[in-house]
């Protein structure tokens, strides 16, 4: 029989003892009437297991739930220690073991870790809850649209969760960081805006962005000008005015005023004034939102209506106009008793009968001047004879009123169908051939005109006599 001494643990089998704890012992074995003593022996126990740092982070940024951490750092126990790590007690497979007590990219929810030495002696499970950084939330969100074009619009926001700190938020706009606000409670405000898309990021304490997107819309581009337009109205010069603006607006949403209302009343709807006086001028386009354009300045400045300064015979068969004021190029319109006939720019005119002679000179805005005249036509006439004497009345021969038929060709012809001469305008026959003077007699012509618009041929005689 075994006895241990002092009396401790339990005898699991003989000689076996279990549960003792740290002490001195001694074990006494009996067998009939003899026994003996064993030697006292001590127990030692190891240094129990200590847990020095128990501690965790939480998520930073909300939008990126991966960077929590535990840190638990054990001493004591026997040999190396390990921690391992778990978010589900009835899982016998750790999420991970390491020997630094260190756990990192931890999501959002429930931990335990076990501490454990080489003896298998244990602390645990330890419990730590991961939370997610509060979520960044806008209020009193506004966006104002641009009104008028160049004004700009703004926008007012604040922003809450996160992590602000001591330092709160800032908000940077990502194309344009001149647009840097810092705010302690979050609230922000930008003026000025021109028309576009806007992304502000706004970060917290811990670095954590947050996007803040909107558009202002551009506001109304009225593109106001001015032009004018010159016309005859009863033959008296008067401009027409258009007020030119965007064509993308509606007409019906603007308002157009000259010169303060002081001739015209303000026009919705209606960008033109017929019969504005020569002079300065101003106008005006008002939107039905309000925007209104600066004063644009303009002078207008009417022609005179032409006036016929001369209207003569300048030539055989032929008459000039002459013109002043008005805006040329002038159009010349000249009829006689069969109506018009010519239309044109040109101001000489050759006439084919004799008649009176309307002519009506307009300028490019349809002022015009009149004047009627007659005239006489003179066709082409032909000698029936000379005398070529040399007593200087008569002495040559040629057809008259050629002046106006610079390619007319003459030829002269004796009895027997020789061609004695042939003449162009300006000359004349003296009645000799090769230098010897012919016989009195009749001689015979055929005269073609060649003229651009009269083609006549003449054939005839006349007669020479000495």
């Amino acid at each position: 029989m075994y006895t241990i001494n002092p009396v401790a643990g339990n005898q699991t089998s003989p000689g076996v003892f279990e549960d003792l704890q740290a002490g001195t012992y001694t074990i006494t074995v009996t067998g009939g009437d003899c026994s003996t003593t064993s030697a006292p022996f001590t127990l030692t126990e190891p240094t129990p297991i200590n847990i020095d740092v128990n501690e965790f982070t939480n998520i930073s940024c909300y939008d990126d739930p991966t960077d929590g951490t535990i840190t638990v750092v054990a001493s004591g126990g026997t040999g190396t220690i390990q921690y391992s790590i778990t978010d589900d007690l009835t899982s016998t497979d750790p999420l991970e073991s390491v020997n630094s007590g260190y756990f990192t990219d931890l999501t959002p929810g429930d931990y335990w870790v076990f501490v454990q030495d080489e003896n298998g002696c244990s602390v645990g499970p330890l419990p730590f809850t991961i939370t997610n950084a509060p979520e960044f939330v806008t209020t009193n969100f506004n966006v104002v649209d641009e009104i008028c074009a160049g004004d700009g619009g703004s926008v007012v926001f604040s922003v809450s969760g996160g992590t602000p700190g001591a330092s709160g938020y800032t908000a940077t706009e990502v194309t344009d960081p001149t647009l840097t606000q810092s705010s302690l409670t979050g609230d922000f405000s930008f003026t000025n805006l021109a028309p576009r898309f806007y992304e502000f990021y706004v970060t917290d304490e811990n670095g954590c962005v947050y996007p803040v997107q909107f558009t202002i819309n551009p506001g109304v581009d009225i593109q106001a000008s001015v032009r004018y337009d010159v016309e005859c109205d009863n033959n008296v010069p008067i401009a027409t005015v258009t007020v030119l603006y965007n064509t993308d607006l509606d007409i019906n949403d603007l308002t157009f005023e000259l010169d303060n209302g002081a001739v015209f009343a303000p026009q919705q709807g209606d960008n033109v004034f017929v019969g504005v006086a020569a002079g300065n001028h101003t106008a005006t386009v008002t939107h039905a939102n309000g925007c209104q354009t600066p004063a644009i300045s303009f002078n207008i400045v009417l022609p005179t209506t032409p006036t016929i300064t001369s209207f003569v015979q300048s030539g055989l068969n032929q008459f000039t106009v002459t013109a002043t004021g008005g805006t040329p190029p002038y159009t010349y319109t000249i009829s006689n008793s069969n109506g018009i006939v010519y239309i044109g720019p040109n101001n000489v005119y050759f006439y084919n009968q004799t008649d009176n002679y309307t002519v009506e000179v307009s300028d490019v805005y349809g002022c015009n001047a009149s004047d009627t005249k007659f005239f006489e036509f003179f066709d082409v006439e032909i000698p029936d004879y000379f005398t070529p004497n040399g007593d200087g009345n008569n002495d040559g021969w040629s057809p008259n009123y050629l002046d106006n038929y610079p390619k007319a060709v003459t030829y002269v012809f004796d009895r027997y169908s020789r061609k004695i001469i042939t003449l162009h305008p300006g000359e004349s026959w003296d009645g000799t051939y090769m230098g010897n003077e012919l016989p009195s007699g009749d001689y015979w012509y055929v005269l073609k005109l060649n003229g651009e618009t009269d083609a006549r041929e003449f054939v005839g005689n006349f007669t020479l006599y000495r």
